[in-house]
């Protein structure tokens, strides 16, 4: 007997909701997208045990007429598509025809519906997918899904769901996505009787960002203005501990778009500390041809046809918004225990909140320095009309080099060694060299080989021409090799970090102090070094006055 056999269709139905449904926010996805698809303004969601016992939708959309309800849950019944043509140019958010049948397979699912021209609706109820019954019912304008017991009836995968508070979790943050994909929808979201998520549906995107993300986070956003691509997105000094903070939706589909995700780090990379993320929203209206969204069952992602031209475009409309910023904040922020009316850090969070890390803009209008000395061979002190400021050395230092490689030299400027150091490396670091050579060339660097695993180093960026050392060399090939990733404005990070840290512990005569701040003025981004860490920081004339009982 051949090993090779047919399922039987409520093994398939089973096998479909496993590429669609993982839990509570699947069933809230699926069916808030269905809602929005019918034409509804205001949709209702409310969640008990976090989704694991019901999921009830309410929607105020154009409903379902009688003899379609029941097709409605036929697999590939759809309204959205007529042949495959139209998957080339998708504009609803749901189209497969998947989502009722396929929920209503792992779930006891109740559905009543009723088009704003028929006086009475109709409803259907169902157990594993099978239909219980069917009938007229009394019932508003509109299509109400309520879905109990989800996998009631797949053992292992009901084994798999998360806490109640997981599971509502994970639903209120995709009912955010959605509000945000469609903020002239009215999204409100409750769990367990209390509100979670209410987007008024204004049609205003800043609206539905304040509703997810509250109304001071939202006011503290910059503003991204260059269509295709419009948003509100962190400023430097705002950010996240998680990619997921950045919302991206394209054509109205809120999706995981790692294209237009890594162009906004890209515009990013120097601005933010390590670990830490841009936050906020981004919607790129693109033609529909240019999208595909058939690339995930669920179509959580999509695919660009040319993904080049949209990470430019992208970055290029973002770091015009960060051109614009200019916010401050305290740069120590207090550990939780604080936030929560902890007193075991009170003292010290006062102390330390007087300190503010200013931002590029903010930093221009002042640079207005005097010298005033040297503190642990690290911090430069420096008196300004608006304050007194530490700036230190090591990040300084590398914010400047950075600049002057990726922006004076674009292409790599190079200076030439009157006597050329030889690089004598370990097999596995000459390995390395080679590997790197084309990065490297590019950066200003000019090898060539003498002989065994050595180098001859004949040429070297110009802005790190001071420094570089065999050792410098060594140090900085062993930095690329970490598998952290080889890009070109990597290289030239690491050769900012690695000149300043030679810098770094040096004690500066009057002069070199007074160089090392013209120099951090002329950069385009002063505040920050090419890691993201501060530049400058400031205490303001009236917080001294305050400080010392003058006010």
């Amino acid at each position: 007997m051949g090993k090779i056999r047919l399922l039987d269709r409520d093994t398939i139905g089973k096998i479909a909701a496993g590429e669609v449904v993982e839990g509570s926010a699947s069933v809230v996805k699926e069916l808030v997208e269905n809602a929005i698809d019918a034409g509804s303004r205001r949709i209702a969601i409310m969640l008990e045990e976090g989704g694991r016992e019901r999921v009830t939708v309410i929607d105020d959309g154009c409903g379902i007429e009688p003899d379609d309800v029941e097709l409605a849950f036929q697999r590939h019944a759809t309204s959205k598509i007529a042949d495959a043509s139209d998957l080339w140019a998708v504009k609803t958010l749901g189209f497969r025809g998947e989502a009722l049948p396929v929920l209503a397979a792992v779930s006891r699912m109740t559905l009543a519906t009723r088009p704003a021209g028929r006086a009475s609706g109709t409803e259907i109820r169902l157990e594993g997918g099978q239909v219980l019954g069917i009938g007229e019912v009394g019932c508003p304008p509109g299509t109400r899904v309520v879905v109990e017991d989800l996998f009631f009836n797949v053992p292992p995968r009901r084994l798999g769901l998360r806490s109640a508070r997981a599971e509502a979790a994970r639903a209120a943050e995709v009912a955010g996505w959605l509000a945000l994909a469609r903020p002239e929808v009215a999204v409100r979201l409750a769990s367990g009787g209390r509100e979670v998520l209410a987007s008024p549906g204004s049609g205003r995107r800043l609206d539905a960002v304040a509703a997810v993300l509250g109304a001071t986070e939202a006011s503290r956003l910059v503003e991204v203005c260059s269509p295709p691509v419009t948003g509100y997105l962190g400023p430097p000094n705002v950010h996240a501990s998680r990619r997921s903070a950045l919302t991206t939706v394209v054509n109205g589909r809120p999706v995981r778009d790692r294209v237009v995700a890594g162009a906004v780090e890209d515009a990013y990379r120097t601005l933010l500390p390590t670990g830490r993320f841009p936050m906020g929203t981004l919607w790129l209206e693109l033609p529909p041809e240019e999208v595909d969204v058939n690339v995930h069952p669920a179509k959580l992602t999509v695919a660009h046809r040319d993904p080049q031209a949209i990470r430019r475009l992208v970055r290029s409309a973002v770091e015009a918004a960060l051109g614009r910023v200019a916010p401050a904040r305290p740069f120590w922020s207090a550990p939780p225990e604080v936030a929560e009316g902890g007193a075991a850090y009170a003292d010290r969070s006062q102390q330390a909140a007087m300190w503010d890390q200013p931002a590029n803009a903010e930093i221009r209008h002042s640079w207005d320095f005097r010298v005033v000395g040297q503190v642990h061979r690290k911090y430069v002190v420096l008196e300004a009309p608006d304050g007194v400021y530490l700036m230190d050395q090591h990040a300084a230092h590398e914010r400047i080099a950075y600049e002057r490689m990726a922006e004076e030299n674009p292409g790599g400027g190079t200076q030439l060694l009157l006597i050329p150091p030889v690089l004598e490396l370990q097999p596995g670091e000459r390995a390395g060299a080679d590997e790197f050579r084309e990065l490297l060339e590019a950066a200003g660097f000019i090898l060539e080989p003498f002989g065994g695993n050595s180098l001859l180093v004949r040429g070297v960026p110009a802005a790190v021409a001071d420094v570089a050392s065999a050792d410098f060399l060594r140090a900085v090939l062993a930095r690329l090799g970490d598998g952290r990733g080889t890009d070109i404005d990597r290289l030239r990070r690491l050769l900012a970090a690695c000149r300043a840290a030679l810098k770094a512990g040096k004690e500066l005569t009057r002069e070199e102090m007074e160089a090392l701040t013209r120099e951090l003025g002329a950069t385009r981004r002063p505040g920050t070094c090419a890691h993201g860490r501060p530049t400058l920081l400031r205490i303001g004339g009236d917080e001294l006055e305050r400080r010392f009982g003058r006010t």
